[in-house]
């Protein structure tokens, strides 16, 4: 008899509830997560990142990883054509955004030595060694080659006197942004400006006072 009266209350009850009077409980669950670093790519060319993780960004484009270290000083490493670059950013337990901006200069060289120019060398200044060679366009972009290293397809070029010729220095395999640059003419005479610093698009005209 106990059994029939509890279940006719427990009937009794339900009638009274309605779906007004229901409460929802959502239970949160905090989630222990790393910073994040996000590295944006705004340099105008596609990127390869070295450090602290190994990828390419498209220009335009940004990625985001957790890095291991979370709180101090980070340097992001990433090559454009030959050249490298170093970005820092100061991870403090928060998301962060470094924005890669640098890129390889144009070098706009303007040939007044009054003979025709057909080769362009540069060095780190107090280097025996001198980078490049002949002056090809290859896919429709100055190259520097040296003796034997033509491609088929390449077309030979040259800077005739009073004319000018532009060399994007991420096809030279240099790196730091201070160099001698020399030019040879066809007679085999050479003209050389020392301790250039090149860290933008520059204009460097060569003279006769510039042989050696």
């Amino acid at each position: 008899m106990k059994k029939i009266t509890y279940f006719f209350i427990l009937v009794i009850l339900l009638s009274f509830a309605s779906c007004d009077t229901i409460t929802h409980y959502t239970l949160k669950v905090s989630v222990d997560k790393n910073p994040t670093l996000i590295i944006e790519n705004r340099t105008g060319h596609p990127v390869v990142v070295t450090a602290p993780v190994s990828l390419n960004i498209n220009n335009g484009a940004s990625t985001q990883f957790q890095p291991d270290e979370t709180k101090g000083t980070i340097n992001v490493v990433y090559r454009i054509g030959q050249i490298q670059f170093t970005e820092q950013v100061t991870m403090d337990n928060a998301d962060v955004t470094v924005t890669l901006t640098k890129s390889p200069a144009t070098l706009t060289i303007v040939n007044n030595v009054g003979a025709t120019i057909n080769t362009i060398f540069l060095r780190i200044p107090g280097s025996s060694n001198w980078v490049g060679g002949n002056i090809v366009i290859r896919g429709g972009t100055v190259q520097l080659v040296a003796t034997g290293g033509a491609k088929k397809g390449d077309v030979s070029g040259s800077i005739v006197n009073n004319d000018n010729m532009k060399l994007w220095l991420g096809n030279v395999d240099l790196s730091g942004d201070i160099f001698d640059i020399r030019i040879d003419d066809t007679q085999k005479n050479s003209y050389v400006k020392s301790n250039v610093q090149v860290t933008n698009n520059m204009t460097l005209t060569f003279t006769q006072a510039d042989k050696r």
